[in-house]
Formats: structure tokens, C-alpha cells, sequence
């Protein structure tokens, strides 16, 4: 009766059981397969993704500077003795020529293209000081380098003035005696015997337009030899105001 019938029922679940629990065990490890690889995955993804950037305000604008070149180029230089409308004074006539001789560099003739301060043809000096000055109609804003081509009779001890010829302001920018500044550089050359000297002086001096120098005087405190100081031509090297650059 009712024992048999429950007895077919266990019978009958307990056959269920062993048929159906090899597959539910096979689907379940599937399942934690499938989970474990999926957080295997997800954890491999995260370690090779950057981090996310943080979001920093934009630095200022920064104008643009117009820089000018590191070397610019130097000023042309002019032989000012060059120009036109030079002055030549000296402290004394000479002998020779007059002063304005100096200004070329034609010496052809030992008597006419050379100034001296010597009292005759015998060459004796005059009592010096003396000196050789050169104006300009213009000032004078650098005075760079001052070249003296002397005959055999030179000088080694002189002096160079910067002037204002209306104010009679002067300002000294070389002397021999100076021992801070460089000494000429020395040429010696001609034939026979070294009948010509030139001195190369460095100067390099600026000026303001609104000092007014407009002259140049080069000043023997004495001869180098028992003859009177002689100089066969002179050149001023710089730039007068409203030269260009």
C-alpha cells in the first residue's frame, strides 16, 4: 500500500540524485572557473593601465620677447683727418712746410711735405713744448686710434687733448708718461737707416654729442733726437656726431 509507493519515490529520487549530480558538480566548477579567469583578467587589465592624469590648471601666457642679435656689428670707423673743412694749427711754423702738410701722405720732398719744429735748415728745436692740432666743423663722439708718421728727427714723449674749442674744455686721453696706458706700437722703416717712424697709438675713447669735442691736439714735450720734432703726416681714426652706424 502507501509503504510501497514511498518506497518507489526514494527509489526513484535516489536514482535522480546519482544521475544528475556528476552534472550539476561538472556546471558548478565551470562556474568558478569562468569567475576566477574573469577576476584574473581584470586584475592583469588594471596593472597596465596609467593611472589616471590630474587635470592641472594651464601655465600663463608668456609674450613674446624680440631679442636682438648676441654680436652686432661695429660701428664703421672714419679717418676724420679725411674729412673736409680740417683746421691745422701748430705752436710754431718750422722750418719746412706749413702744418696742413700733415694731412697727406705724399711725402715726396724732404723739404715741402713735412712740419717741423726746428729754428733753421740746420734742424736745431725750437724751445718746446709743441704741438699739432687738428678742428673739425663737427663733434667728435670716438676718438678709436691716433697714427704720428714721423721723419728720423721723433718723439716719443707726448701727450694727446680732446677739445672743445668753444667751452676751451680738454680732456687728455693719452700720455706717454702714463704708466697705466699701453705704449705705441713702433714701426721702423724707409731707407737709409730708418729714415721714417710711425707711432700706432690706441685710444678707444667715446664721447657725448653734447660734450662739444671738436679738435684733436698731440702735444711733443720734447725731440728724441738733438733735431727739432719731425712729422711727416697724421691720421685721426673715429666718428664724428651723425655718422652712421
Amino acid at each position: 500500500g502507501r509503504k510501497g509507493l514511498h518506497r518507489r519515490w526514494y527509489i526513484l529520487a535516489f536514482v535522480a540524485a546519482f544521475v544528475c549530480y556528476p552534472a550539476i558538480m561538472a556546471w558548478r566548477v565551470r562556474q568558478v572557473q569562468a569567475k576566477a579567469k574573469h577576476e584574473q583578467a581584470s586584475v592583469v587589465s588594471s596593472a597596465f593601465e596609467p593611472a589616471p592624469a590630474k587635470i592641472r590648471a594651464a601655465p600663463p601666457l608668456v609674450p613674446v620677447v624680440q631679442r636682438t642679435p648676441s654680436q652686432t656689428p661695429a660701428p664703421k670707423v672714419y679717418v676724420l683727418t679725411h674729412q673736409k673743412d680740417v683746421v691745422v694749427r701748430a705752436s710754431a711754423q718750422g722750418n719746412l712746410a706749413p702744418p696742413r702738410v700733415t694731412l697727406s701722405k705724399a711725402a715726396h720732398s724732404w723739404l715741402n711735405d713735412r712740419w717741423q719744429a726746428a729754428r733753421d735748415k740746420t734742424g736745431f728745436p725750437l724751445k718746446g713744448p709743441h704741438y699739432l692740432e687738428y678742428s673739425f666743423p663737427f663733434p667728435i663722439v670716438e676718438l678709436e686710434g691716433v697714427i704720428i708718421n714721423f721723419e728720423k728727427a721723433s718723439c716719443v714723449d707726448y701727450y694727446i687733448d680732446v677739445i672743445n674749442e668753444s667751452t676751451s674744455v680738454t680732456s687728455r686721453v693719452y700720455d706717454f708718461q702714463n704708466q697705466g696706458q699701453a705704449k705705441p706700437f713702433r714701426k721702423v722703416h724707409g731707407q737709409p737707416k730708418g729714415n721714417e717712424i710711425t707711432d700706432m697709438i690706441e685710444i678707444d675713447k667715446l664721447f657725448a654729442e653734447s660734450e662739444g669735442y671738436n679738435a684733436v691736439r698731440i702735444t711733443f714735450r720734447k725731440p728724441e733726437t738733438k733735431w727739432g720734432t719731425s712729422v711727416w703726416w697724421v691720421e685721426l681714426e673715429g666718428r664724428f656726431a651723425g655718422h652712421n652706424m
